[in-house]
């Protein structure tokens, strides 16, 4: 592992350096300690954090794509075949999803190259401590936003009460 310099005020260095003499360790050891005790005590802030940043980056990623295939498709999104629908529509239907209390969407796609079928299914985790997921009202407006049949099927639901089905639909679940 490669190791890098980190600075840190006066002061807090003077309290790193009497705790690594007082414990018997090096001043690397009681940061990293620090540290893993810090992102274990926060690690539901830090889970929200990276999925923030995920989605942002895959969201920016995917624009510039979506915009030439709805350039192609003469700006109408219902001209495209449902794989592409999703493709273009991808940042407005993760903010659906978001906004209903729900993350991480995934299409349930069996057939993975060939085309979606007209009814889509798609994987998703709910928060069970945050606000309660609103599944119906978020399919309703999938359907809207995408013109197809939308199913919404909890993961987080999955794993407490029928773990085995999580893992056969998982197989078959790739992220949009």
């Amino acid at each position: 592992m490669a190791e890098h310099t980190v600075k840190v005020a006066d002061d807090v260095g003077r309290i790193v350096a009497d705790l690594a003499h007082a414990m018997g360790r090096t001043k690397k050891q009681v940061l990293r300690e620090a540290v893993l005790v810090f992102a274990d005590l926060h690690a539901k802030t830090v889970a929200r954090g990276l999925e923030e940043s995920r989605r942002r980056a895959s969201a920016a990623s995917g624009s510039l794509e979506g915009a030439r295939v709805l350039a192609e498709a003469g700006g109408d999104p219902f001209e495209l075949d449902l794989r592409e629908r999703i493709r273009v529509l991808r940042r407005e239907f993760v903010a659906v999803v978001d906004r209903y209390g729900a993350g991480e969407v995934r299409l349930i796609d069996e057939t993975t190259n060939g085309p979606v079928s007209e009814k889509l299914r798609l994987l998703v985790v709910s928060d069970l401590t945050g606000p309660p997921w609103r599944h119906v009202e978020a399919a309703a407006e999938l359907r809207r936003l995408l013109g197809a049949p939308v199913e919404l099927i909890d993961a987080t639901r999955l794993r407490l009460f029928a773990p085995d089905r999580l893992s056969a639909i998982s197989q078959w679940a790739v992220p949009l």
